[in-house]
């Protein structure tokens, strides 16, 4: 829900873990698909640790994730208040699911405000929990209203009055006795949501530019930050084109290779139609980390930018524990004494 949320921000990814790969191309293609196929409904999954939800791909707590987002947005002097609703509303929603774990989840999302970037959609979240956690489908509701996400909690029988803002939503996830299936098809039929084949021109693309991602992963865990931007630029534009004329007329030879798999880079990133900033459209500014997203920022990846703009005097305000091994956020101009999760004295070197 904020602009970590779907932005391309490399440094996030610099970080040796078993899973990375999949963590990369997994906000790849569902940035893909929120922004270029617009698909209706897109599936996620956390897991549990105890009653706690987690990052199923790392084990990272999700509310540590949240909490790292707000960090990161307060340090760029960014607003935070959509994603300290989040946080609410994910710790809410775990007790919910402790005290009623045979119920369905309902998760709603108000779009954001335009002139903060953005997007003319929102989201609810509809999911269950299972043996390894939760898993949840987002239905995007294109034209959205706070009167319709009422009329929604009115419809599912939620008790209360009326939500003024889309952070008392954020706030404030239900888990009720309804079927899953039947909160979704309510919610579709409230907003007027429709399948628009979306969904299935992204699996069809996600086999056609297969090899494209691979490389896209290798490039951004190895490659030069002008080689990374090269290589985003180059698949969103070719995911456009795909978009426009069809998987049938997309240029099959179009392929590209990072350096550490080839001497030299293919030809789609050495050509001037491909290797350009991607076109705008509303809530992005194409690759450029400049996203707004009424999606929930914690359900993307969990690593922080250790960017120039997240550093001061003393280096970097963001950085790895040595003792447990998590994210440490300190203030600009100060430094810990203390691990903020463990208490280690080790940190105080950084």
């Amino acid at each position: 829900m904020g602009k970590e949320t779907l932005a391309f921000n490399e440094q996030f990814y610099r970080k040796e873990t078993s899973s990375i790969d999949k963590v990369i191309e997994n906000d790849l293609v569902s940035y893909l698909g929120e922004y270029r196929f617009q698909v209706p409904t897109y599936d996620y999954r956390m897991g549990l640790q105890g009653n706690k939800l987690t990052d199923p791909n790392t084990g990272e707590l999700m509310a540590q994730k949240a909490k790292k987002t707000i960090f990161q947005r307060q340090l760029k002097g960014l607003k935070s208040g959509r994603e300290e609703a989040e946080l609410i509303g994910l710790l809410r929603l775990e007790q919910k699911l402790l005290e009623n774990p045979f119920g369905t989840a309902v998760w709603l999302s108000p779009k954001g405000l335009e002139e903060e970037g953005y997007g003319d959609y929102g989201f609810a979240y509809v999911g269950k929990r299972d043996k390894d956690g939760i898993a949840l489908t987002a239905v995007r509701l294109n034209g959205s209203t706070l009167n319709q996400f009422n009329e929604v909690k009115r419809v599912l029988n939620i008790e209360g009055s009326e939500f003024k803002t889309a952070e008392d939503f954020l706030a404030n996830p239900w888990v009720i006795k309804k079927p899953a299936d039947n909160v979704k098809e309510i919610i579709k039929k409230q907003f007027d949501a429709k399948d628009n084949g979306a969904g299935d021109k992204l699996e069809r693309a996600k086999n056609i530019f297969a090899g494209h991602f691979k490389d896209f992963v290798e490039i951004v865990k190895h490659g030069s930050e002008e080689a990374i931007k090269k290589a985003r630029n180059v698949i969103e534009n070719l995911v456009i084109e795909f978009i426009r004329n069809g998987e049938e007329n997309t240029r099959e030879n179009i392929v590209f290779l990072s350096n550490f798999r080839a001497p030299v880079l293919g030809a789609a990133m050495e050509m001037k139609e491909y290797n350009k900033q991607p076109e705008v459209v509303m809530g992005s500014c194409g690759a450029s980390g400049k996203t707004e997203s009424s999606n929930l920022s914690f359900l993307k990846s969990s690593y922080t930018s250790t960017s120039s703009l997240d550093s001061d005097e003393f280096g970097s305000l963001v950085f790895k524990c040595p003792a447990c091994g998590v994210i440490n956020v300190r203030p600009r101009g100060e430094l810990l004494s203390a691990c903020q999760h463990c208490n280690s004295s080790e940190v105080m070197c950084e």
